[in-house]
């Protein structure tokens, strides 16, 4: 016996060798022993050594399983630290059979060590592999990247990444056998030229680049939305606003936003033809005349946006001029401490001062669910909207197919970790996915599901809410219909009593259309839909790929004087339209008062798609409006928001209809007007889900001051029945014409419209009081 093992050893060590020395690939050399059965050989040696050719020639030793890598001390010693209902859902993802892990759920679930315990163990099977490049048929001098990657990364390395290093620093298995360098502290560098690093959240951090969007010294002056300039490091930890450049070249003040220290790096100086200079890290980027963005040590010969200091005059259009950068120069020896300013929002720029001037400087951009929604964003293909969850995901998912695919399969999971947050997000989508693939495992818990034994057993219900109902505690026996009901441990009873909102994303891991709801009455705004048919045959069109038609029959009252609102887009946001009129006047009892406020009725709210690959046509919408008054209807008012609005303005009034513009992202008063109207179930609607499902979304920033739409949503119609409603609701002319005297409407709409003054002047509402003498 220890004859014929020695010879199976012998042969199997001088196939390997045969096999690399020469590229084949061991399957061949196992189907050729199989064919020559035991010619030659003794006892079955030929078979023997086929039967684990390609693992010996895969493995320096085989790896354990993921149970033994975990508890056994010679590896990471972690016995009895694991809960059993989490070492199973290891077992199973350390089976094969999977390529993403959707970790979601409520907090304390373990989601994120899942991960960290996952993505060890596929570094250690790196680690047990003979030739790890070769495997994957990559070129020896290229790097095998394992990557932590969150919004920022400082956020990436300050939570998951510290974890992972300080979890492989104890572990002995990787102190005796495959050590990383601890010379180096921003990544992991272990033999074989594998890395394990922390990245931001941005696309090319995925594809390794540098990560950060780059940085500055502590002495480079930037511009505040004040006028002044002042140093990165005396802003650090203070709340601030810059100045920054929208989409349309506007100069405008910046979101809120932050100096932040991005680490230590090493700075290039760029020289400009204008003999300035400006000190950076090498990956800073500048944005060139095409607007593209350019790295700093890519810049010479390049020609860079520049604003001379006299050319920036706060909010107003911007004349740029473009500089040649001359030269760059490497003018550090030892990394320094850099600084750079957190996302401000708009086109990502801010002005970094030069000894004459401003280079548009791009700032770092700041859990998947929880990475930016860019509206209108210049990072998106189309100029539509950039979902950098989706696009991260996109980018890693590419690389690793086209790096590490090998018959159709993939080395290690990509783990995908974040808590719940809105429906129809980045985990809800995957786990949408893995529906129907079954290469994609779901992580879906809570901590009463991990560790039962911590809880007393005893359980409420809780109603989740749908999109017409409000979540909410639910009483003994009562029921709701086809709701979602789940049962919560009493342990967790008062969390839900306080602020079920949170509570639900967090303890129970639910997502809720919107955190801070601004329509709370959601049963209230349902039943203003659905109260008559649409002037309109449809609810939504492409124009000009789709036809829309005029309902002339059902016309109501098209003798009242009609307001009809538009909130523009052009390419990538649908465009809104509402029209309604006043069909008569109610009594409102508000306890100490009574008051007396306009019915409205909507006539139809229309969204108009862009049309693939094409822009909305704003003729289309000013054609519509004269096919109305054609047929007979009183449009009088037409209201515009304020973006590409001014030629549309301009025809109309040409035509003959009065125009103005009304923003509802610049204030509330026409919102909360909105809300009002809509609790008092003033406003009767055509059956609209789009819209209704707008206004259930809406959500108040309370740091921004306005009405807000949750991430992937939209506002767009919610905006025209908002200026409708406003419009109506403050157009003195109406109440006239119902026999309203003045002393009779009521305070509260005096001081919304006052809170709107721009929009109440421009259509001559309650911007003075009328005489009650």
């Amino acid at each position: 016996m220890d004859k014929q093992l020695t010879a199976s050893e012998a042969l199997r060590e001088r196939l390997i060798a045969f096999s690399q020395r020469h590229d084949h690939p061991p399957e061949l050399i196992e189907q050729a022993l199989r064919l020559l059965g035991n010619s030659g050989l003794p006892g079955g040696v030929a078979g023997g050594v086929a039967s684990g050719l390609t693992g010996a020639i895969k493995w320096l030793h085989p790896p354990v399983g993921i149970r033994q890598f975990i508890e056994d001390p010679n590896f990471l010693g972690n016995a009895g630290e694991v809960y059993p209902a989490i070492m199973e859902v290891l077992e199973e993802l350390a089976s094969g059979k999977y390529v993403e892990a959707v970790l979601t759920g409520a907090i304390g679930t373990g989601k994120t060590s899942i991960a960290l315990w996952v993505t060890a163990h596929s570094l250690y099977q790196l680690s047990c592999m003979r030739d790890p490049h070769g495997e994957f048929d990559l070129a020896r001098s290229s790097e095998i990247t394992i990557i932590f990657q969150s919004i920022t990364r400082e956020l990436a390395k300050g939570v998951d990444y510290q974890r992972f290093r300080a979890m492989i620093e104890r572990a002995p298995y990787f102190q005796r056998h495959f050590p990383f360098d601890k010379s180096i502290e921003s990544e992991l560098r272990f033999p074989n030229r594998i890395i394990v690093k922390p990245v931001s959240g941005s696309e090319t951090a995925a594809i390794g680049q540098n990560v950060i969007g780059g940085c500055f010294p502590p002495g480079q002056k930037f511009l505040l939305a004040t006028g002044t300039m002042a140093t990165m490091a005396s802003m650090l930890g203070r709340r601030i606003t810059t100045l920054t450049i929208n989409e349309l070249n506007q100069v405008v003040p910046s979101d809120e936003t932050q100096v932040v220290i991005t680490g230590k790096k090493q700075l290039v100086r760029l020289h400009l033809e204008n003999g300035d200079t400006v000190n950076c890290t090498p990956d800073q980027k500048f944005r060139g005349e095409n607007n593209e963005w350019i790295n700093a040590s890519d810049s010479a010969g390049r020609l860079l946006r520049f604003t001379p200091v006299q050319d920036v005059r706060g909010q107003g259009s911007l004349s740029v001029e473009f500089i040649r950068c001359v030269g760059v120069e490497d003018i550090t020896t030892e990394p320094v401490t850099v600084y750079d300013v957190e996302n401000v929002g708009g086109t990502h720029v801010f002005f970094a001062a030069t000894q004459t001037g401003f280079v548009h400087a791009k700032n770092c951009i700041d859990e998947m669910n929880y990475m930016a929604i860019i509206e209108k964003s210049r990072v998106a293909v189309d100029k539509g909207t950039y979902d950098q969850a989706i696009t991260v995901y996109n980018s890693i998912a590419r690389r690793r197919k086209s790096r590490f695919m090998k018959k159709g399969k993939l080395p290690g999971i990509l783990c995908l970790v974040s808590s719940k947050r809105y429906p129809g997000q980045f985990t809800d989508q995957k786990e949408k996915e893995a529906r129907s693939d079954p290469t994609i495992y779901v992580y879906d818990k809570r901590t009463w599901d991990i560790k039962p034994w911590a809880f007393s057993g005893r359980f409420f219900r809780v109603f989740v809410g749908d999109e017409a109902r409000n979540p909410r505690i639910l009483s003994e026996g009562e029921q709701v219909g086809d709701g979602q009901v789940m049962d919560i441990p009493v342990e967790y009873l008062r969390e839900f009593e306080t602020d079920i909102m949170n509570a639900l994303r967090d303890i129970a891991g639910v997502s809720t259309q919107t955190l801070r709801p601004f329509l709370v009455n959601r049963e209230a705004v349902v039943a203003c839909f659905g109260k008559h048919d649409s002037i309109l045959d449809r609810n939504d069109v492409a124009w000009p790929v789709e036809t829309l038609n005029v309902l002339i029959d059902d016309f109501h009252e098209p003798e009242r004087k009609r307001w009809a609102h538009v909130d523009l887009s052009r390419t990538s946001d649908s465009t809104g339209i509402v029209m309604g009129y006043v069909n008569g006047f109610t009594q409102m009892d508000r306890g100490e008062d009574i008051e007396i406020l306009p019915q409205i009725k909507i006539d139809f709210a229309l969204e108009v798609r862009p049309p693939k690959g094409g822009e909305i046509s704003f003729e289309k919408i000013r054609t519509l409006f004269y096919i109305l008054r054609d047929q007979g209807v009183n449009l009088k008012w037409i209201s515009f928001d304020s973006y590409q609005s001014a030629d549309s303005i301009q025809i109309l009034r040409q035509k003959g209809f009065m125009t103005n513009t009304i923003s509802m992202d610049k204030n509330t008063p026409a919102y909360d007007m909105l809300k009002t109207a809509l609790y008092d179930k003033r406003v009767a609607m055509p059956a609209h889900p789009k819209l209704m499902h707008e206004l259930l979304s809406l959500e108040f920033d309370t740091k921004k001051g306005k009405v807000d739409h949750p991430p992937l949503g939209s506002k767009d119609l919610s905006d025209a029945l908002a200026g409708v409603v406003f419009g109506l609701s403050t157009r003195r002319e109406i109440w006239w014409e119902f026999g309203i005297p003045p002393d009779q409407i009521p305070e509260s709409l005096y001081v919304q419209a006052s809170k709107a003054n721009e929009a109440a002047k421009a259509h001559r509402g309650f911007d003075e009081r009328p005489s009650t003498e």
